[in-house]
């Protein structure tokens, strides 16, 4: 339910609708603790935008999710859970 949670009176675009029922149906979201679920969530979208811009405009466009696309996000998924996940240090 968490990863649903959109902000009051900006509700999320298809595409990004997609990407986050598409993170909690493959369980991705599945380490992630509830508190942190919004934070992660919302790195998320910035960081599809982002780097998956035109993956991100054509699920908008077609308002469908095609199998190549399907493993465009999913590896997009896999790049952001480790870059996530990996605490930055900060340099002395």
């Amino acid at each position: 339910m968490e990863a649903l949670k959109q902000p009051q009176y900006a509700p999320y675009a298809l595409e990004e609708q997609v990407a986050l029922l598409f993170l909690a149906v493959n369980g991705y979201l599945m380490d992630v603790e509830v508190g942190k679920i919004g934070a992660f969530t919302k790195a998320y979208l910035v960081y599809l935008n982002k780097q998956c811009a035109d993956l991100m405009r054509s699920i908008g466009e077609t308002g469908q999710l095609a199998m190549e696309q399907e493993s465009t996000l999913r590896a997009a998924l896999d790049s952001f859970t480790k870059q996530y996940s990996t605490p930055v240090v900060p340099a002395m």
